[in-house]
């Protein structure tokens, strides 16, 4: 099996936030309501593993060897954790709804849970690299009190108040999340090196 680094249309359904096309884009355009979604396939990249573990070909194609395939890693997640994930998750549901566009600061709060998810992710495959510069987001994530029912009347106002508190500039997530950067896993996944 041999997937297209260069041409997208040959490659099916993969989203790889590049050539392929962005898994947000994807999301906007089929997440209906009463979707459930799987926060790992949604945000991880795939093309970046597949730079690392497949033979590139010719044309930027890679070989894609069975035995690595079911090598993939899927971390291991606690239930905390599963749930932190999906909270996000379904704020940037809400987020991508056209009637959430009127919110203040909708772009940047678009923006920063998507970051805040990433780093959350990055803390399950990657949990030694993070604590060993002391990045503990999980912990952090649940100081941070998400409100539950997306439906409900109140939940626009609750997720602006959840995004004014992670985004202060005195609130250890946001420097935490800056320092993602300094990991090579995370430049290397996000296209850095």
């Amino acid at each position: 099996m041999a997937i297209s680094d260069s041409n997208p249309s040959a490659n099916s359904g993969l989203r790889d936030n590049h050539s392929r096309g962005k898994a947000g884009d994807f999301l906007r355009e089929n997440i209906t309501p009463g979707s459930v979604l799987s926060f790992v396939s949604a945000y991880f990249t795939v093309h970046a593993y597949a730079r690392r573990v497949f033979v590139d070909k010719q044309g930027g194609w890679f070989e894609v060897q069975p035995r690595k395939i079911e090598e993939f890693p899927i971390p291991n997640a606690t239930a905390d954790q599963k749930l932190q994930c999906e909270a996000i998750s379904r704020a940037l549901i809400f987020l991508h709804r056209p009637e959430a566009a009127a919110l203040p600061n909708h772009g940047l709060m678009v923006s920063y849970f998507e970051q805040w998810l990433n780093g959350l992710v990055y803390e399950l495959f990657f949990p030694g690299e993070l604590h060993a510069r002391n990045l503990y987001l999980f912990d952090i994530t649940a100081s941070i009190g998400f409100p539950a029912d997306p439906a409900g009347a109140y939940y626009a106002a609750k997720l602006q108040l959840v995004f004014e508190c992670a985004h202060d500039l005195n609130n250890p997530l946001r420097a935490m999340l800056a320092d993602l950067q300094t990991i090579e896993e995370v430049r290397i996944i996000e296209g850095g090196i």
